[in-house]
């Protein structure tokens, strides 16, 4: 018959499991760039184009499994997660600022030297 499957989807099936991937932000948090790595429901794929937006506000995703399946197809962002880049993505320690941490050179306002 057409249109019906023996195995029907659970909703749980159509959501990406954070838990795959800690760390990694979703789709609607960091919309990823043409080129980016996600990993949505069917694995880790390649962002091939950014669209329109979806009803939940986050870009509609063309995008392209890295398993070799050739077609794309579409997927909300906020379904997916963002893989970080390598030095960028990366905490950045903060440190506490230091009462001498500015001293004027010779010939900046306030330095008192010309």
């Amino acid at each position: 018959m057409f249109g019906t499957r023996p195995d029907p989807l659970k909703p749980a099936d159509l959501r990406v499991d954070r838990s795959a991937r800690p760390g990694w932000a979703t789709g609607a948090e960091e919309t990823p760039g043409v080129g980016r790595r996600v990993y949505c429901t069917a694995g880790m794929a390649e962002v091939v184009q950014v669209r329109g937006r979806v009803g939940n506000g986050s870009r509609l995703l063309e995008l392209r499994l890295l398993d070799g399946v050739p077609a794309p197809f579409l997927v909300a962002a906020s379904n997916v997660l963002v893989a970080p880049i390598p030095g960028v993505d990366e905490p950045v320690e903060v440190l506490p600022a230091s009462p001498d941490w500015f001293q004027a050179s010779p010939g900046m306002p306030g330095s008192g030297r010309r």
